[in-house]
């Protein structure tokens, strides 16, 4: 459907009066409510069509000619009574049902117990039980209760929570299972139930119990292109616009079925299961005392107790009790094996009991108190366990006897093989402690003789050591003297070389000194001669000083180079050798790995 249609269906209200249509908006609190019934709606005719679909999977009617009696089993699943911090109209509701079940659980319990009295031709007084007639006739049996004036309000156009209160509380003020509000401006009202009090907040109870589709959705509905959608509508759009009159309340749709229920349950033969939650929580191995009382309470499990505990609530047929307490009373046979059981229980139970306390017999079983039922236990466990006790007492002393018997013979066994493996065991000690001490003889003798021989090996090589290390040291002496020898003579010619030089360069430059001043007297004065003279001899003696100085720090230099050259190699020698570098530097003129054959490259340095 379009999200507008939507809007305008939850937001306005379509009436039709005398053929004119007239349209109203809702205030937000209607829209609300509106929504809520939608998507109940939706919701109920879900689950019923979910119903529907499984009992047509799982039961087949039977043809009309067949004569077969088909049996079923149905289930009842209910959570039981609920009060709330706030209860509405749906706790009311459930709490109805619950009033319900639980009177039918109550006598239904009281028509067993009654029956089987009955039957057994028991002899019992009238047990006493707490009736909630009075409390469903209130909310639905007599005329004006609850319900019906909740939808006789729901059916007035003007009718409010306020005024189905006020009738409410003017009806049934005076009934004791009725509880009006503490004041006039007071919204709850209280009902007593079978579990206790419950009040309800009345706010709400008329829109929730009138829950019904407008003309205005079922039309939505109906436009909708959701073939499911429409089909689970299909009965309301085929009834087309209805009325308030004509459209069930809740509370009405809700007391049919649950009067259909009850009739359902009348003919059955019903069984009861109460599940008892024991925490809030779902942890293992947690009880929480106070839920799983209210629970009891709650689910009426209370009052069925006392309807039982009233009467006999312990019951065994004579074959069973007959098995179970014979060993309270010695030499009676098993029920099998009897004949009169109904004497015989009558026996035990005199003995034990006393022909004064409050049991009976019957046809077929023997009906017992809780007290009785203790005490015979307790006679009972006390037999057995007398009985057990000597049972264990035999069966521990053959068992000991038969235990000491074959541990007696495996000591024996043991003692042997012991013995005989001690003393093979004692031999081969003695054995390899003669072989040890043999050999600790020999090696000591052995150490001796190497020890002296060690010594004098020692002695022969120190000797041996310290000629030859004094042959070297000689030798290497005189190569060292040889060497300083031949290096300062070396030195010496060097400087000597070195001095003639300088001492040729000197005696050069004084005899251009001495021309150039010839030279100049004949252009100057014999004084400014000579001092420009000395002066450019200064200058060629400034020029040698210098170029002896860079002489100097070219062979400095070249000292230098050659000593890295030679740290280079040393290094070089330490390092580990790189093959493919070494290829490389070798093999680097035949050019890349792919060129062609028979093509030149280029050959490294000092290859040719």
């Amino acid at each position: 459907v379009e999200p507008k249609d939507v809007m305008v269906c939850l937001t306005t209200r379509t009436l039709i009066t005398r053929g004119e249509s007239v349209t109203t908006p809702l205030s937000v609190e209607q829209g609300l409510d509106v929504r809520d019934a939608f998507v109940k709606g939706i919701y109920g005719r879900l689950f019923v069509w979910i119903v529907d679909k499984i009992n047509a999977a799982i039961y087949r009617p039977p043809s009309c000619e067949s004569s077969v009696i088909r049996r079923s089993i149905g289930l009842l699943d209910i959570f039981g009574f609920e009060n709330f911090v706030v209860n509405s109209f749906e706790q009311l509701c459930i709490n109805f049902a619950n009033e319900n079940l639980q009177q039918f659980f109550v006598r239904h319990v009281f028509k067993l117990e009654q029956e089987e009295y009955n039957l057994e031709d028991i002899n019992w007084q009238h047990i006493e039980f707490t009736d909630n007639q009075d409390a469903l006739d209130m909310i639905a049996n007599k005329p004006m209760n609850i319900i019906s004036l909740i939808d006789e309000e729901s059916k007035f156009p003007k009718g409010t929570d306020a005024t189905m209160l006020y009738k409410l509380n003017s009806q049934h003020k005076l009934n004791h299972n009725y509880i009006p509000p503490k004041n006039s401006y007071g919204t709850q009202f209280g009902i007593q139930h079978f579990a206790g009090v419950v009040h309800y907040e009345s706010r709400g109870f008329l829109e929730k119990n009138r829950d019904s589709l407008h003309t205005d959705i079922i039309q939505l509905v109906h436009s909708s292109k959701n073939k499911f959608i429409k089909q689970i509508f299909q009965a309301d759009v085929a009834m087309g616009v209805e009325t308030r009159k004509r459209s069930p309340t809740l509370s009405s749709q809700f007391k049919r079925s649950l009067e259909m229920l009850m009739r359902t349950l009348s003919v059955c033969q019903p069984f009861f299961v109460r599940c008892i939650k024991p925490n809030k929580s779902k942890k293992p191995m947690l009880f929480d005392r106070e839920l799983c009382i209210r629970q009891l309470r709650y689910s009426g499990m209370m009052e069925t107790i006392r309807i039982r505990r009233a009467g006999y609530p312990i019951r065994y047929t004579f074959g069973e009790f007959v098995d179970r307490y014979r060993v309270l009373m010695p030499g009676i046979k098993p029920a099998h094996l009897q004949e009169d059981l109904k004497g015989t229980c009558q026996q035990i139970v005199s003995v034990r009991l006393g022909k004064q306390e409050d049991w009976q017999i019957g046809k077929t079983k023997i009906f017992l108190k809780d007290h009785h039922d203790m005490q015979l236990e307790i006679d009972r466990d006390k037999a057995i366990t007398d009985k057990v006790i000597l049972i264990q007492k035999s069966v521990r002393g053959l068992k000991a006897r038969t235990n000491f018997i074959r541990l007696r013979s495996a000591v024996v066994f043991i003692q042997k093989v012991w013995r005989g493996y001690m003393s093979r065991k004692n031999y081969h000690i003695m054995k390899s402690g003669f072989i040890r001490l043999q050999a600790v003889c020999r090696s000591r003798k052995y150490y001796r003789s190497y020890r002296i021989t060690r010594r004098r090996i020692t002695l022969i090589q120190a000797r041996c050591r310290g000629f030859l290390i004094r042959l070297a040291f000689w030798r290497r002496l005189r190569a060292v003297l040889t060497i300083q020898a031949y290096t300062r003579g070396m030195i010496a010619r060097r400087l000597c070389q070195r001095l003639r030089a300088e001492r040729q360069r000197r005696l050069e430059a004084e005899r251009q000194r001495l021309a150039e001043e010839e030279q100049l007297r004949n252009q100057m004065t014999v004084r400014r001669a000579k001092a420009e003279a000395e002066r450019k001899h200064q200058e060629r003696l400034f020029q040698l000083v210098q170029q002896q100085e860079e002489q100097e720090r070219e062979e400095k230099e070249e000292a230098r180079r050659k000593k890295e050259l030679l740290e280079q190699m040393e290094r070089e020698k330490e390092q580990p050798v790189d093959h493919s570098d070494m290829v490389d530097r070798m093999f680097g003129f035949l050019g890349d790995s792919g060129s062609l054959p028979n093509q030149d490259g280029q050959a490294p340095a000092g290859f040719e």
